[in-house]
C-alpha cells in the first residue's frame, strides 16, 4: 500500500466517528467492485496507532469480508500474512475462528447498541469456508516463523478470555496441526490446479510434485528425486510410502498426449511405459544393490503421470482403464487432473468428515 493511501486512511480514521467509518465500510462491501474491495482491505493494513480509541474497526472490517462468501475468507487469508502490528492479525484470526465455530465475532457495545452495524449471518456454508481458511492459515504457518508467532499470539489471546476457558481453541488448532502434517490443503490444491491448466515445461510439474509428494500418494513418507538405478537409469521419482512400499514414477506433462488420432497409445506414452518397465526390471535383477540406496525395496510399483482425463474420449478412457486393470496395480497410469481429484477427495475426507 502506498504512503499516500496510508496517510489518507489514517486521517480518515483519526477525524471520523465510528458511525461514519462503519457506514463508509458498509457502502464498500455493499457494492463489491474490485476498487471498493481494495479500499476495504486498506482498513486492515494501516498501523495500530491510527486506531486510538477505535480498536473495534479491524474486527468490524474483518467481519464485513464474511459477506463476500468464500472469496472474502480467501482475502482474509492473504491479509493475515501482511497485516501490521498485532491488533489487525488477531482481529482477522478471531473473525475466522469464530465463524469456523458457527459464531459471529462479538464487538462489545457496538453490536447491541448501533443501528448502523451489519451482522453477517453465519450459515453452515460460511462456517465451512471459515474452517477451510483456518486450516490453510495454520498449515502455512508451520513453515513460516513469523506467521507461526502470530498464530501463537492469537491462541494466547483467545485462551485468556473467560468465554474460552474450556480451551476449545487449543483443541481446534491442535487438530489442524496434527492433520496438517499430511500437507494437503486448499491452497496447495488451488496452486496445482492453476499449474496444470497452463502449458509449462516438464520441469515445472516435476518440481511441484517433488515438493508435494502427497499429491502422488497421500501415504508418501519420502521422495527420492532423480534416483539413479545403477549407471543405466535415472528415475523422475522414487516414492517411499508409510507402509514401506516403493513407487517408481515417470512424469510427463498435462498436455502430453496419451493416445494418437487413431486411439492407439501415443509415442510419449509408450516411451514413458518403457522407462518404468526398465526401472522395475532393473530393481528385480539388482535387489541387493538397489536396497543399499532404497532400503527394503522389492518388486516396486510403477506409476506414469501423463495428460489430462478431461481431454480423453469415452473410448480412450475405457482403454486406459483396461490398461490399469490388466496391470493389477503394478504399473498404473494417472492423469494430472486425476491427481488433483484424488487430492481434493482426500482433503475433504481428512478435514471435513
Amino acid at each position: 500500500m502506498s504512503e499516500h493511501k496510508v496517510s489518507k486512511i489514517e486521517e480518515f480514521l483519526k477525524h471520523n466517528s465510528l458511525r461514519t467509518i462503519f457506514q463508509y465500510c458498509n457502502s464498500l462491501v455493499g457494492n463489491p467492485t474490485a476498487e471498493n474491495i481494495e479500499a476495504l482491505k486498506e482498513f486492515l493494513l494501516v498501523k495500530d496507532p491510527s486506531l486510538v480509541g477505535k480498536h473495534s474497526v479491524p474486527k468490524y472490517v474483518s467481519r464485513l469480508f464474511i459477506l463476500l462468501g468464500k472469496e472474502g475468507f480467501r482475502i482474509l487469508e492473504d491479509l493475515v500474512k501482511v497485516a501490521p502490528g498485532s491488533i489487525y492479525p488477531t482481529s482477522i484470526l478471531s473473525t475466522i475462528y469464530a465463524a469456523s465455530q458457527g459464531k459471529l465475532l462479538d464487538i462489545p457495545m457496538m453490536d447491541n447498541n448501533a443501528d448502523f452495524v451489519l451482522r453477517p449471518e453465519i450459515t453452515s456454508e460460511v462456517s465451512r469456508f471459515a474452517q477451510e481458511s483456518l486450516t490453510n492459515i495454520v498449515t502455512e504457518s508451520l513453515g513460516d516463523a513469523d506467521r507461526f508467532l502470530t498464530l501463537v499470539q492469537f491462541v494466547y489471546q483467545e485462551t485468556t478470555r473467560a468465554a474460552l476457558i474450556d480451551r476449545q481453541i487449543n483443541r481446534s488448532i491442535f487438530d489442524i496441526v496434527t492433520k496438517s502434517s499430511l500437507r494437503i490443503n486448499e491452497k496447495l490444491l488451488r496452486d496445482f490446479e492453476q499449474l496444470i491448466n497452463v502449458e509449462r515445461n516438464e520441469e515445472a510439474y516435476h518440481e511441484f510434485l517433488q515438493n508435494n509428494p502427497c499429491l502422488i500418494d497421500p501415504l508418501a513418507s519420502k521422495i527420492f528425486n532423480k534416483a539413479k538405478l545403477g549407471i543405466e537409469h535415472v528415475t523422475d521419482f522414487v516414492v517411499k510410502r508409510l507402509d514401506n512400499e516403493y513407487i517408481l514414477v515417470e512424469i510427463e506433462k498435462p498436455h502430453s498426449k496419451i493416445f494418437s488420432a487413431r486411439d492407439d497409445f501415443s509415442s510419449e506414452f509408450v516411451h514413458a511405459m518403457g522407462q518404468v518397465l526398465d526401472f522395475q526390471e532393473w530393481v528385480e535383477n539388482n535387489v541387493a544393490y538397489a536396497q543399499r540406496q532404497l532400503p527394503s525395496i522389492s518388486s516396486p510399483q510403477g506409476l506414469i503421470v501423463i495428460g489430462m482425463k478431461r481431454k480423453l474420449s469415452e473410448k480412450q478412457m475405457n482403454k486406459l482403464g483396461r490398461f490399469n486393470i490388466n496391470n493389477r496395480g503394478r504399473l498404473r497410469v494417472v492423469t494430472f487432473d486425476e491427481i488433483l481429484e484424488q487430492g481434493q477427495t482426500y482433503y475433504e475426507n481428512i478435514y471435513f468428515k
